[in-house]
């Protein structure tokens, strides 16, 4: 038990020692605030498991916590791939063995979102168990419930050790997080449009919900750790663990075989390199005597850097999940936009491509790590180096809203082709905006993106707060302008005064921009040190 409480205070420490304190203020209101987002989703499960147990006793209890195992596994599967709970290889420095680290890392797999989002629903089903057959029913539907989140920690953390190899290679993590966000959409998606004809279909062929939530119980009694918490729970699910005592031994040897497994892994991986620390036997053919393509208007140097720049965007999977996702949700929202609701098609992706264009032109500089020292180890100009940071920030930005804007047109032709102009011009001057401010807040409040984990950095603190809603505001000055263009001009002239407007605002942006590159080089040359320390410096540091 000394052991455990050591463990819990470490990673106690280590949470509080790796944030500040307005950190933790901004993380506890995130949380409220996803919590009260996300609120419909498990006080509705946990109406829905009331009265579904309230209606016909325990052996409700077999779906409701086969669908919360299921529900845990899939999120945290993903959340795997986002970030490792306890890592031993971490720990290795310490006399502690590895079955206390695991058995511990199990236990604190409980406090996850997920899991915490599970306990509602798993609580509503109790209760709806003591209002159908007494308080004696519920206590004993409790006691599975705990066995079947016990079991179902065992044995994701098992999976996770399993996969540990994969999980910690920075691409994948950004693979689970689009997977996640396409399962989020997907599900919008369907909810929005699917629903009621899957309804219907089902309706025709006879399947009422009482015979889907039969066919559903009847495959969870063949899973072991369902049916085995689900027997000690009181539902009798039929087979071979019917019997609590059963239940109850299969439950054990289900929370304790993994966990000792799991250790057994864990011990072995704490010997092994590194993920990515293998040296790559280069190639030995010929290449050309250019080290990079000729950009039109560029210098060769310029060139060699924005080369560099794009080959370093598409080898850093955050971008590209960044650069991915934009473009989906944008079609999305396009697809789910009802005809009869104006404007919902294009004003929403438009906004989406707005403030997420906002929020990332703060991490210019972010990713960059240990290969910032050879940029101002090597002789150059530092205006080419913000000039071609700037260059390949404002190509991603235009690929994605080439990507989207080719969604919309394919999806809403007639609406988007007449103000296509209007949409591209517009967005083109908030992208110059978002360089300008998004350099300055990099070089002069440098921030180093995270190499574990989905979570951000604030970059800049309250500076990037304002920056961020700097280029919102430019972006509602733009539209604002164009009210005010389309209300004093001509009904016949509403398209022509329009673009004028964000055509004279796209040309006063770049002028900033390009006005801003000299004052940034003349920053990056102060704060160089500055920034080496704080984007150049390991993980562990």
């Amino acid at each position: 038990m000394n052991t455990f409480r050591l463990l819990f205070w470490l990673r106690w420490r280590l949470a509080m020692n790796n944030t500040t304190r307005r950190g933790r203020w901004a993380m506890a209101g995130l949380t409220a605030l996803l919590a009260l987002v996300f609120s419909p989703l498990y006080l509705g499960a946990a109406a829905a498991a009331w009265l579904y147990a309230a209606k016909i006793g325990p052996p409700a209890l077999l779906v409701v916590l086969g669908i919360c195992q299921v529900t845990i596994m899939w999120a945290s599967l993903l959340a795997g791939a986002l970030g490792r709970t306890f890592e031993l290889d971490k720990l290795r420095r310490y006399p502690i063995r590895p079955l206390e680290v695991f058995g511990v890392n199990t236990l604190a797999s409980l406090s996850e979102p997920i899991v915490l989002m599970a306990i509602p629903t798993l609580a509503a089903a109790c209760a709806g168990v003591a209002r159908h057959s007494g308080l004696l029913a519920a206590a004993q539907a409790a006691t599975g419930a705990l066995l079947l989140l016990l079991v179902t920690a065992a044995a994701l953390q098992l999976l996770l050790a399993v996969l540990d190899d994969l999980l910690r290679r920075e691409w994948m993590r950004y693979v689970a997080a689009f997977l996640f966000t396409l399962t989020v959409l997907g599900f919008q998606l369907m909810m929005g449009r699917s629903a009621r004809h899957l309804a219907e279909q089902a309706r025709r062929v006879g399947m009422t919900p009482e015979r889907l939530l039969a066919d559903i119980a009847h495959g969870f009694e063949r899973l072991p750790t369902v049916s085995a918490p689900a027997a000690v729970a009181g539902a009798l699910p039929a087979g071979p663990f019917a019997h609590p005592v059963v239940g109850l031994l299969l439950s054990l040897v289900a929370i304790c075989l993994p966990v000792w497994l799991g250790a057994r892994i864990m011990s072995r991986a704490v010997v092994r390199g590194a993920v990515g620390t293998r040296v790559r036997a280069s190639s030995s053919t010929k290449r050309d005597s250019s080290f990079a393509v000729r950009w039109p208007g560029l210098t060769r140097i310029q060139s060699l850097l924005a080369t560099r720049e794009v080959v370093y965007m598409m080898r850093t999977p955050a971008v590209l999940y960044q650069m991915v996702v934009m473009p989906l949700t944008v079609a999305v929202l396009a697809v789910i936009g009802r005809t009869r609701e104006a404007g919902f098609g294009e004003i929403l992706p438009l906004f989406v491509m707005t403030s997420t264009l906002a929020a990332r032109n703060l991490m210019l500089w972010g990713y960059e790590g240990a290969g910032i020292r050879t940029l101002f180890l090597l002789p150059f100009d530092s205006r080419d180096l913000v000039l071609t940071k700037n260059v390949s920030w404002v190509t991603g930005s235009l690929l994605e809203a080439a990507l989207a804007f080719g969604v919309l047109l394919a999806i809403r032709p007639a609406s988007v082709l007449p103000s296509l102009g209007l949409m591209v011009t517009g967005y083109l001057a908030v992208v110059f905006v978002g360089g300008a401010f998004g350099t300055w807040v990099s070089i002069v409040h440098p921030t180093r993106a995270r190499t574990e984990g989905m979570s951000r950095r604030g970059p800049g603190g309250m500076v990037g707060l304002f920056a961020y809603l700097a280029v919102l505001a430019v972006a509602a000055a733009i539209v604002l302008g164009i009210v005010a263009a389309r209300s004093l001009a001509p009904d016949a002239y509403d398209g022509a005064a329009s673009l004028a407007v964000t055509s004279i605002a796209l040309a006063g942006c770049f002028a900033v921009w390009w006005i801003s590159l000299s004052r940034h080089a003349d920053e990056l040359e102060r704060q160089r040190e500055k920034m080496i320390e704080a984007i150049a410096k390991t993980s562990d540091a």
